[in-house]
């Protein structure tokens, strides 16, 4: 595992650098290598697929406002694109997110498996879902996440020339799974803890997530005191940004305001856990 502090300093010449614009996603998002979960040893990030949920989502987005722990939402066309009262309150609960300060990613318009469909109308379930987004969120999206995980050679091509990154996975919850929620919580935390960090797979659509999610976060943190009593580092959740590699597999330049955010983290869990002793 890479110390927090080895992390950083790999970063340290970016810390001083001007924040690109929040409209100019493509230099901060698009174009990367596919990201897979271990990019970042040291590091977790928490990504959530197929909302946004009315009931589920802003549940979810308390929690994490709560705990100050940032995540990615991977968002359906469906429940915001449409012409109904529903889809128009998923229209600007998407746009609420934002505005706090999640990001938001591509999820197709109707979680097609795209290899399953003609190549026609794979890029028409991604391209219309980004029209959707953009219109919405009034900048363009360049975070996509296939549904199941499933790619052809043809659709990476495609993202590639649309300028997109495509972002996998190296932890599932399986919440979508009646069957494995029960130690769900347990069972990520584990995978957590014995892979130094990765990208979580949750879904804002699923109730036992909203349920669980308070007091996982709650064992992370107390897993990261006891690491941090043994002289560990602790495995700090953060952004996207951290697991973001350019082509030739150097990182992606993360915005100084995300590295002072981070810096923020890290101050908070070491005074946290100072008052657990």
């Amino acid at each position: 595992m890479v110390a927090l502090g080895a992390v950083a300093d790999v970063h340290a010449e970016e810390s001083t650098a001007t924040p690109s614009p929040p409209s100019d996603t493509g230099a901060v998002w698009g174009g990367a290598k596919v990201v897979g979960g271990k990019e970042a040893p040291g590091y977790v990030a928490f990504t959530f697929d197929d909302g946004p949920d009315l009931t589920s989502t802003p549940v979810i987005l308390e929690t994490l406002e709560r705990y100050q722990v940032p995540a990615t939402f991977f968002v359906v066309g469906r429940h915001f694109a449409t012409k109904t009262d529903t889809a128009r309150a998923g229209a600007e609960l998407l746009k609420d997110m934002e505005t706090r300060g999640f990001t938001i990613g591509n999820h197709t318009t109707n979680h097609q498996n795209l290899p399953m469909l003609s190549a026609s109308a794979a890029r028409a379930a991604i391209d219309k879902n980004a029209d959707a987004l953009e219109a919405v969120l009034g900048h363009p999206v360049h975070l996509f996440r296939p549904p199941f995980g499933a790619t052809t050679a043809a659709i990476r091509r495609l993202l590639r020339k649309r300028g997109d990154t495509m972002v996998r996975w190296n932890i599932d919850s399986q919440d979508f799974q009646r069957t494995q929620r029960r130690g769900m919580a347990e069972r990520v935390l584990g995978d957590i803890l014995r892979k130094g960090g990765g990208v979580v797979l949750f879904h804002d659509t699923k109730r036992a997530t909203a349920r669980i999610l308070p007091g996982f976060l709650e064992d992370l943190e107390q897993a990261n005191c006891d690491r941090q009593s043994q002289g560990l580092e602790p495995i700090l959740p953060v952004s996207l940004h951290y697991f973001l590699r350019d082509q030739n597999g150097s990182p992606r330049r993360i915005p100084a305001k995300v590295l002072k955010e981070t810096q923020k983290a890290v101050d908070r869990l070491t005074n946290r856990c100072q008052n657990r002793d």
